[in-house]
């Protein structure tokens, strides 16, 4: 550990402590008002990311069946890992599914046809 925060008498301790609150200060004006806000900047940012995530695993692991040379502990390994990237994507649809039910009735929110 460094010894800026073993320190606490040190100017160079007080100093970042003062500009970890200010940012915070900042961060917390840009934070959304309500709660519909909040579900929609994480289900923009989440959703994109969680679903290119899931098909680059699945052609990962599809590309390391092709790889595999014959090898069954090396075609098991990959099974296994596409098996579980099929059905993490699954459940990210089945989430989307259920979060535009829940957000629809609950805070009367339309999302725009993809």
């Amino acid at each position: 550990m460094s010894k800026l925060y073993q320190r606490k008498n040190s100017p160079k301790f007080w100093g970042f402590l003062i500009a970890t609150f200010y940012n915070m200060r900042f961060a917390m004006a840009a934070a959304p008002e309500d709660l519909a806000e909040l579900f929609e900047i994480i289900y923009k940012i989440l959703l994109p990311v969680s679903i290119i995530l899931g098909l680059f695993l699945i052609v990962l692991n599809g590309y390391g069946i092709l790889t595999s040379e014959g090898d069954p502990r090396k075609v098991q390994t990959a099974k296994e890992n596409l098996t579980s990237a099929i059905l993490g994507l699954a459940f990210v649809l089945v989430a989307l599914a259920i979060y535009r039910v829940v957000v629809t009735s609950f805070f009367d929110v339309t999302f725009p046809s993809s």
